[in-house]
């Protein structure tokens, strides 16, 4: 009977996440934008950088989602195309790791199924399949990765840590952690698996990286990523970690009150059954490794500034330990409850009817939230096809290719399609502005050194300029006078509180005015 209701579980999960997929809006985030330059530029100029021939500057996280889409860019694939197809093969790929974790660990088929089912209608798992970002990816990495520790394959678990590594740099920490615990388990089996353990890992993992990481600072002169820079010196953020919290509650309360009904059920059995894990220790040392990732990762988040943050972005590498955690919850307490079958059947009836409605409570829930995701795409589809993707196909068309643009603060999109030398006022692909190193005044004559021959600004005012301070300054400051207003760009959706100004170097304008390029001045 479990079984059953174990397979039904599985195709409506499998069903369910095929549906969305099709009918889920096909956005891109503009952050992803900025990845797909740096893919182009490899692929048809050979340099990973934001402006071809420009000292390099390395404003994207993690190497190996750019060196792949090269690679499609190099067979004639566009990018938004193979980072859908990454995206959706991501998913699966993330569906099929979880379910063949759950078959490792041995889980009951009602909570195999209750795991894929969760997995299946997480909706923020959507939003980054379509995102265009490598976030998808690394949930898929990290699964895999953590699928194989639970096996004794150490070759192959050093070679996906080294991706998922190369994938986000989240995955070097992870790395170091499951070394540790896995190198522990090694040891404790005898002295030759953890000879065996440690030369894979030297071999697959630790020198391929090392190289890795030394041409990289030699490419690029910085020990991090521009990102992290950009993201980074203004101290501990306390409403960071209650946030990760809401976020873990949000998709976790639910079916951690099933775990603890299932601890409740047969408490003595359960200790028994507990001590007789915590003595093997293996698990012990796989759960200590999660959870020292966790720690890490809330640490350096709650000291960052959490840019484009869309769909909990940053907080999804949380998940797959927390999935890993309800996987091993349930197997300790089913194993206990089982002791009760035979003697107490009601008892054991209500345990596991009382579960699976909690987790067919908490999927329904997932399955309306998922109109939240949708329409976070819908809109951002609406803002890239009118201001975006709009203004730097319109820049590029009307500007030559030597011009400089500046962007404030959306530089993906509009750099990708105008395909010009872009200065990333959103600080990100620009090592000066991220180093965070410039006072006030010295930014805004940043600003100006540049003599761009066009600037797009944000505004939350559609009639006039209203934004961040230092984009007021800029505006107010008397060299600005060298531009003119060129065009307001508004979304057609009215509830969507975001415009872009593009104005334009006074002699570009007129140059272009005289060409008839441009027909008249917009006020």
């Amino acid at each position: 009977m479990l079984t059953k209701l174990s397979w039904l579980l599985i195709t409506i999960a499998v069903v369910y996440a095929a549906v969305i997929q099709v009918i889920f809006p096909r956005y891109i985030v503009d952050d992803a934008y900025i990845s797909f330059r740096y893919a182009e530029n490899l692929a048809l100029r050979g340099e990973l950088n934001w402006n071809v021939g420009e000292d390099p500057v390395e404003g994207y996280t993690g190497v190996a989602y750019h060196v792949l889409l090269a690679g499609f860019i190099k067979a004639g694939i566009s990018p938004i195309s193979a980072s859908r197809f990454i995206g959706i093969f991501s998913f699966w790929l993330g569906f099929l790791m979880l379910y063949l974790i759950a078959r490792r660990l041995e889980l009951a088929p009602l909570f195999t199924g209750s795991l894929v089912l969760l997995y299946a209608t997480t909706p923020v798992l959507f939003t980054h399949v379509f995102s265009g970002m490598e976030t998808m990816l690394f949930v898929a990495f990290v699964l895999a990765s953590l699928l194989v520790a639970l096996s004794k394959r150490d070759g192959v678990l050093s070679l996906l840590l080294l991706l998922t590594s190369l994938v986000r740099p989240e995955g070097v920490a992870l790395s170091a952690f499951l070394f540790i615990a896995v190198g522990i388990a090694r040891y404790r089996e005898n002295r030759e698996a953890f000879n065996r353990f440690f030369k894979n890992f030297l071999l697959i993992y630790f020198l391929p990286a090392a190289a890795y990481f030394a041409w990289r600072f030699f490419y690029y002169g910085q020990l991090l990523p521009n990102t992290f820079y950009a993201k980074s010196g203004l101290g501990f953020h306390a409403p960071t970690l209650v946030d990760i919290a809401r976020f873990i509650r949000r998709y976790f309360a639910v079916p951690l009150l099933g775990l603890l009904l299932l601890f409740g059920v047969e408490t003595d059995t359960l200790f028994k059954t507990l001590r007789e894990w915590i003595r093997e220790r293996t698990a012990v040392f796989y759960v200590a490794a999660g959870a020292l990732f966790c720690t890490a990762l809330a640490f350096v988040l709650a000291n960052s500034h959490l840019i484009a943050n869309f769909g909990h972005r940053l907080y999804t590498p949380f998940l797959p330990f927390v999935w890993l955690l309800l996987a091993f919850g349930w197997k300790l307490g089913f194993s206990s409850l089982q002791e009760t079958k035979e003697a107490k059947p009601v008892r054991y009836t209500f345990a596991v009817s009382v579960f699976l409605i909690l987790v067919l409570y908490q999927s329904l829930f997932q399955m309306v939230k998922i109109r939240e995701e949708m329409e976070f795409a819908r809109k951002q589809v609406i803002l890239h096809e009118d201001e975006h993707n709009a203004i730097g196909r319109e820049l590029g068309q009307l500007l030559p290719p030597e011009e400089t643009i500046i962007v404030y603060m959306d530089a993906g999109a509009i750099p990708y399609f105008s395909k010009l030398r872009t200065i990333d006022f959103g600080d990100l692909n620009d090592e000066l502005l991220a180093s965070h190193t410039l006072s006030p005044e010295e930014r805004i004559d940043y600003f100006f050194s540049h003599k761009a021959a066009a600037a797009v600004m944000t505004s939350i005012d559609k009639e006039r300029m209203q934004n961040e301070e230092e984009e007021t300054r800029i505006i107010t400051d008397p060299r600005f006078k060298d531009y003119v207003l060129y065009k307001r760009f508004v979304p057609s959706d009215e509830s969507i509180i975001y415009y872009e100004f593009v104005y334009l170097r006074k002699d570009v304008y007129a140059k272009l005015l005289r060409e008839g390029k441009i027909l008249e001045r917009l006020n």
